[in-house]
């Protein structure tokens, strides 16, 4: 990819690593209301193509970093559906990414505390993702 190849030509020619995240991805909302099903289709979709590797994470010589969860057990209202994480402690977290490098290369090499996101079921029947400041998650607009 063009960035990837980039990043790498500098990196060569600068003697210098650089760091990249693995990016982000909108997960998908899955129609669940059990949390162990939440994270096997959680799972299932981050080795999905939706959750591949984006340029330039793609990268051969720099090095990527992906999110992991910190918090599992999302803070629940009294007046409101009760949430579900969509994973544990130490599990990838829902809306990063990951994949094959150049040459089959693991990505990410690293990851770090990212953030973990809850899916509630609304009183109309439909799911969606919430923020939780429990979870500790970045706060992205388009989940609201």
């Amino acid at each position: 990819m063009a960035w990837a190849s980039l990043l790498d030509e500098l990196s060569r020619e600068l003697d210098i690593v650089i760091i990249v995240s693995v990016g982000n991805v909108v997960p998908l909302v899955p129609n669940t209301t059990d949390r162990e099903d939440l994270m096997a289709k959680s799972r299932d979709q981050l080795l999905s193509d939706t959750h591949r590797l984006i340029d330039p994470a793609t990268t051969a010589l720099g090095i990527t970093v992906g999110a992991i969860t910190k918090y599992e057990e999302p803070a629940s209202q009294s007046d409101r559906p009760t949430p579900l994480s969509a994973g544990k402690e130490g599990y990838p977290s829902v809306f990063t990414r990951t994949g094959s490098g150049v040459g089959g290369a693991i990505k990410p090499e690293f990851v770090d505390y990212g953030g973990n996101m809850a899916l509630v079921q609304r009183f109309d029947g439909q799911s969606r993702w919430i923020t939780n400041r429990a979870l500790n998650e970045p706060t992205l607009n388009q989940y609201h």
